[in-house]
C-alpha cells in the first residue's frame, strides 16, 4: 500500500465503497463548469485507490484534478453510498503538497502572508478594525461575535449588519481586538504547517482569555474549521461552544427580543452557503435559521432556487479554489447566473462573504445587473 498515511480508516473504506454510479459527476458544479468527467469525484477515487494500491503514484495531473474542487460537499448529498469527498480532498492535499504537487508556490505565498499578517490578503493588521466603533471591544459578555477576515477586510456589510442587528436585540456581546485568521485557507489547501496551529491556538487563548462561553462566526468556512478542527488543537476540547450567528439571532426572533418594524414589500432568494446547509462530517443544517429571519420580514415573499437548501449551487467561491484555479472558479460563478435566468426575484440574499465576493465580481467583470446582498446587512435595514 502506498503510504497515504494521513487517510483515516473510515476514508479508506469509502473510497472502497464508491459505485461508480457517476451521481457524483451529475451534481459536481466543477465538472459542470469544465465539461470534463476526469475531475468528477469517482474518477478521482479511482485513481486514489489504485495509488493506494501501489499500481500508481501521485502526479502533477492527479494534483490538479484533487485542487479543481471547491470542497462543496453537493456529491456527499447525493452518494447512495455517502462518501464525503469534502473531507477526503483537504486530506489528500495535504498529502500531495508535501510531495511537491499541487498550487505550491501559491499556497507557500498564503503562508506566508498569513504568517506575517494574519489574513489571507495581505492587508494591514491595524485595519482589521476599522469599520466597527471600538466601545464593543471593552465589554464582557457571554457571547463573542467572530469576525473573520473576509468580512472584516472585504465585505464589511456583512459584520455591520450583524453587529447592527445584535444590538438591537439587546443581549451582550464582544468582539475581539486581536482575532487572528481562523486556519480555514490553509487547512482547505492541504497546509499543516506550524502557521496553521500558531493561528488558531491563538484565536483558542484570546477567547478564553476573554471568558466567553460562546464563540458566534458568520462566516461559513470559519464556522466549519472551528467546529471541526479547532479542537485537535487543544486537547480535543473547546473552553467554549461554537454556534453560528444566524441560530442566535434566528432564536431571538423567535424569542420575540428582534423584531422587524419596516417592511419590505418584494420577492427575495436565499443562497445556502456550503458549509451551512452542507457542511463537514453529518452536515450543518442550518437551513431553516435563515428562511425564519426573512419570514419575519413582513412583506418579504421568500422565493427558493432552482438549487437550494441541501442541493444549493456553489458559485466557485470555496475550498481555495479562487487562489489555486481562478479560471475554474470564474466559470462556476457564471454557470451560477445561469441558473439564476429565469427566477423572477428582486434581491438575492447570501450569508457567506466568499460567495458574495465571487458575485460581485462577476458582475462587475461581466456587467450583470443583480442586487446582491447579505441577510443581515438586509435584515439590519429593517429593524
Amino acid at each position: 500500500m502506498n503510504n497515504l498515511t494521513n487517510l483515516t480508516k473510515l476514508q479508506i473504506i469509502e473510497l472502497y465503497a464508491c459505485t461508480r454510479c457517476g451521481e457524483c459527476a451529475n451534481w459536481c458544479p466543477a465538472v459542470d463548469a469544465y465539461q470534463d468527467n476526469k475531475i468528477s469525484p469517482a474518477e478521482k477515487i479511482i485513481k486514489l485507490r489504485r495509488i493506494l494500491e501501489g499500481k500508481d503514484v501521485e502526479n502533477e495531473e492527479f494534483a490538479e484534478a484533487i485542487f479543481n474542487c471547491t470542497t462543496c460537499g453537493r456529491c456527499y448529498e447525493v452518494c447512495p453510498v455517502g462518501i464525503r469527498c469534502h473531507e477526503l480532498w483537504p486530506a489528500v492535499r495535504a498529502r500531495l503538497l508535501e510531495k511537491g504537487y499541487g498550487p505550491v508556490e501559491k499556497i507557500i505565498e498564503l503562508r506566508e502572508t498569513i504568517e506575517k499578517l494574519h489574513n489571507p490578503f495581505g492587508l494591514p493588521m491595524e485595519d482589521r478594525n476599522k469599520w466597527i466603533d471600538k466601545d464593543i471591544f471593552m465589554e464582557k459578555a457571554e457571547i463573542a461575535l467572530f469576525i473573520g477576515c473576509e468580512l472584516a477586510y472585504r465585505v464589511k456589510p456583512m459584520a455591520i449588519g450583524a453587529v447592527k442587528v445584535l444590538k438591537k436585540s439587546g443581549i451582550k456581546f464582544v468582539l475581539c481586538d486581536d482575532e487572528w485568521c481562523c486556519g480555514f485557507p490553509l487547512y482547505i489547501l492541504g497546509d499543516r504547517s506550524d502557521v496553521l496551529k500558531k493561528e488558531i491556538e491563538h484565536n483558542i487563548q484570546i477567547f478564553e482569555r476573554i471568558g466567553v462561553k460562546k464563540v458566534a462566526p458568520y462566516c461559513p468556512c470559519c464556522y466549519a474549521i472551528m467546529k471541526k478542527v479547532w479542537k485537535s488543537f487543544n486537547g480535543d476540547r473547546l473552553p467554549f461552544e461554537v454556534v453560528h450567528i444566524l441560530k442566535i439571532i434566528a432564536d431571538l426572533v423567535k424569542d420575540g427580543k428582534i423584531k422587524f418594524k419596516k417592511p419590505f414589500y418584494g420577492k427575495v432568494v436565499y443562497h445556502d452557503p456550503c458549509y451551512l446547509s452542507r457542511g463537514w462530517e453529518y452536515g450543518n443544517n442550518i437551513i431553516e435559521e435563515p428562511r425564519e429571519i426573512l419570514r419575519s420580514i413582513r412583506g418579504v415573499e421568500l422565493v427558493e432556487l432552482p438549487e437550494s437548501k441541501k442541493l444549493s449551487r456553489c458559485p466557485g467561491s470555496g475550498g481555495g479554489i479562487r487562489r489555486a484555479n481562478p479560471d475554474l472558479s470564474e466559470k462556476m460563478a457564471e454557470q451560477f447566473f445561469d441558473m439564476l435566468r429565469g427566477v423572477d426575484f428582486d434581491v438575492l440574499l447570501t450569508s457567506c462573504p466568499a460567495v458574495n465576493e465571487r458575485l460581485n465580481f462577476i458582475m462587475e467583470k461581466k456587467g450583470y445587473e443583480i442586487r446582491v446582498m447579505d441577510i443581515l446587512e438586509f435584515a439590519s435595514l429593517h429593524i
